[in-house]
């Protein structure tokens, strides 16, 4: 993922820098060096990776919708929280170690 793709995908969701980062459990300071770094490809840890991929997502369908118009803007945003709250609960469920990802299982 480039620097350019993580400011669109904020932008895309209207988050700011900080509420980005809470989603994606880093810190603030990474959010803005990402973006800093424009075209160029940027180093994730594997749970952001993971965090801004749902979000990703997210904005993909909510584009979509907004492009064939066939759903409101009430439902479009609806769409785009539930890939919030989707996000946080893949953090929430790593932090907790419900959740193992193929790097973290030779770990354990």
């Amino acid at each position: 993922m480039t620097g350019q793709e993580i400011e669109d995908l904020r932008e895309c969701l209207g988050l700011s820098p900080i509420q980005l980062a809470k989603a994606a459990g880093v810190h603030p300071s990474s959010i803005f060096r990402w973006e800093a770094a424009g075209g160029k490809e940027v180093r994730l840890d594997p749970l952001a990776r993971q965090v801004l991929g749902i979000l990703q997502s997210e904005c993909l369908k909510l584009r979509r919708a907004a492009d064939q118009r066939h759903f409101g803007k009430e439902i479009a945003k609806a769409a785009a929280v539930g890939g919030l709250i989707l996000a946080a609960g893949v953090l929430a469920a790593r932090l907790y170690g419900t959740i193992v990802s193929p790097q973290d299982k030779g770990r354990r």
